[in-house]
């Protein structure tokens, strides 16, 4: 059993330090993650800064708020902010092409505009997705783009978004040749050492003090993960930090240390496609609504068994740093989120209250949904594009055995319209929220446990 060592934190003495604390030990438990460290930053001012589990299961190493972590994609904002830093020296255009900058690429890559590569609606096919890349070896610029070469963009520019890994790496080669510097040495001299950050890049035979140990669940049995990646995809994902770094460089947001207002807001702005609609990617970061906050976020997950998020709420003027050491995928952002709302009352589900059920046919028609998915049934009430896994149709299944009461909370319109329920079985509760398209189709389901 993991006995969560915890850094206390001398800036935070109210009973929230012992919610937070309480809240997280159990999660690492809950989902078997062998070390966390979170950090929350309320007002500018740290209110929050800990370690939970053990950084090296081997060593029995505890995680503090000093310990050095993957990173994986959060990574990619720092890459945007590098090439803003250009655009604000007048080096470089957001609607430059990559044939401006970089040579040897095929034609049909020319065209393609920094903003393109930077929101993910360049239409290149994702590396990662096709297991492209060997990460035991190195890749030169030239090999890399020859690797990614034969394929056509999966649709045109601008028409839509696709997370592509492969932009990135591009944009790293961009910052390189405009500034005359490696990337890694770019973003160390221009964003690292004028935060004050002591963050570094991935170099995985190097020494590194207070570095965690990363580890995947293989069946149930962890074993360690991949430390190796070439250097050529760094601008994706290769940065070490740690929550107290993070947390320095969350006034990045705010104060205009690094960018000028006028630059944030162009990188906190989501995207307009060739159509005139807009999708939430702004540069590098996601910028969307939660129950009705304003909220910039970015996950992380890298092959050596990481996995991280942050999550900025620009009006509430809180972020949440939350980086461990195994890949949990959704459940890292469900704890950033229950870590918020300790500070920001509303921001969980569990702070909603049962209301008068403005449409009981609805609600009798999405529980009988949930039904038929569990029960791997057709369902009309699903969207076409709405596609659920057999871990979610299991989990789905035993959440409704015993179920005592399906009841209303609320509804709310984000992009997409949503609405949100509470499933009380008679072991557990649950917190459904049901993403909703224009004509009445289920888009979306989450779920949360009480």
């Amino acid at each position: 059993m993991l006995i969560a060592l915890l850094l206390a934190c001398p800036l935070l003495g109210s009973t929230k330090a012992d919610e937070v604390d309480t809240y997280t030990a159990g999660f690492i438990e809950k989902h078997k993650i062998p070390g966390l460290s979170l950090a929350v930053v309320q007002d500018g001012k740290v209110v929050k800064a800990a370690g939970y589990g053990f950084a090296n299961l081997e060593l029995h190493s505890p995680a503090t708020a000093d310990t050095v972590w993957e990173i994986g994609s959060i990574t990619k904002h720092f890459t945007a902010e590098a090439v803003m830093l250009l655009v604000q020296d007048g080096k470089l255009g957001l609607d430059d092409t990559l044939g401006q900058h970089l040579t040897g690429v095929p034609a049909a890559w020319q065209p393609l505009t920094l903003r393109q590569l930077l929101t993910h609606t360049s239409g290149l096919k994702d590396w990662e997705t096709e297991g492209l890349l060997n990460f035991h070896r190195e890749y030169t610029d030239a090999e890399y783009i020859a690797l990614m070469s034969p394929f056509a963009l999966d649709f045109r520019p601008g028409e839509r978004w696709s997370y592509t890994n492969t932009a990135y790496p591009l944009l790293g080669m961009v910052v390189a040749r405009v500034s005359g510097k490696p990337f890694d040495e770019f973003v160390m001299e221009r964003i690292f050492k004028p935060m004050g950050m002591g963050s570094r890049f991935n170099h995985p035979l190097e020494i590194v003090p207070h570095r965690a140990s990363g580890y995947v669940d293989d069946g149930g049995r962890l074993r360690k993960g991949d430390p190796l990646r070439p250097r050529i995809v760094e601008p994706n994902g290769a940065i070490l930090s740690t929550v107290l770094d993070l947390a320095k460089w969350a006034r990045a947001f705010e104060d205009g240390v690094l960018l000028k207002r006028e630059s944030l807001v162009q990188m906190m702005t989501p995207v307009r496609l060739n159509d005139g609609s807009t999708f939430v990617s702004g540069f590098g970061i996601f910028v969307t609504q939660f129950r009705g906050h304003r909220l910039f976020l970015h996950n992380g997950s890298t092959p050596g068994g990481f996995s991280s998020v942050f999550y900025h709420y620009p009006d509430d003027k809180l972020s949440v740093f939350v980086l461990c050491n195994i890949d949990r995928g959704d459940a890292v952002n469900k704890a950033a989120t229950r870590v918020a709302s300790f500070f920001v009352p509303g921001l969980d589900v569990r702070s909603l209250r049962e209301q008068t059920d403005p449409d009981p046919k609805m609600t009798q028609a999405l529980l009988a949904m949930l039904r038929d998915l569990a029960a791997r049934r057709e369902t009309a009430l699903a969207s076409p594009e709405y596609k659920m896994s057999d871990t979610t149709r299991a989990q789905l299944a035993a959440q409704l055995t015993g179920l005592k009461r399906f009841v209303f909370l609320d509804r709310e319109t984000r992009p997409k319209a949503a609405l949100r329920y509470k499933l009380v079985g008679d072991k557990q509760t649950f917190y459904y929220t049901i993403e909703m398209t224009a004509d009445g189709k289920v888009a979306g389901l989450d779920f949360e446990e009480e």
